[in-house]
């Protein structure tokens, strides 16, 4: 299980230390898209391959929505391998997408890690204004047994 939150730079060729708690998680190759907000998501192969078979199974492909969101996640999704020192090197359209310059602000979520740079991370803490209660009281619509 991937959690903590980790500071870290970003050198000038636009490398990463992953911490080594998530690289023993992730293991040596990973894959890396444009996140959803300003930040970039990192999974395992095998959690990239569970992510897309639970978010987008039973989604016509008929639908126009699903074929753009689809287009979208592809498009930014790329296999990055970790190097010896514990680093990936993030591409430059992943790094403009999450205005990754030199701070870098790495949280685990279970079973991936984002990125952010540390000015969207600040900005992202404080949007909701709620307690973790009061979300959670929030997504119990979500559950799905009875």
């Amino acid at each position: 299980m991937l959690s903590g939150v980790s500071n870290n730079n970003i050198d000038v060729k636009g490398r990463c230390v992953i911490p080594s708690a998530f690289r023993h998680e992730i293991g040596n190759c990973c894959v890396i898209f444009t996140g959803f907000e300003n930040n970039i998501m990192v999974f395992s192969t095998d959690g990239w391959d569970e992510f897309k078979r639970e978010r987008l199974r039973n989604i016509p492909y008929e639908d126009v929505e699903y074929r753009d969101l689809e287009f979208l996640l592809f498009d930014g999704a790329q296999i990055c391998d970790i190097d010896k020192q514990g680093r990936i090197l993030i591409p430059k359209k992943h790094l403009e997408h999450a205005a990754l310059e030199k701070e870098a602000v790495i949280i685990g979520f279970d079973t991936r890690f984002e990125i952010w740079s540390k000015e969207n991370y600040e900005k992202r803490k404080s949007r909701s204004g709620k307690t973790p209660a009061e979300l959670l009281q929030g997504m119990l619509r979500y559950r799905t047994d009875g």
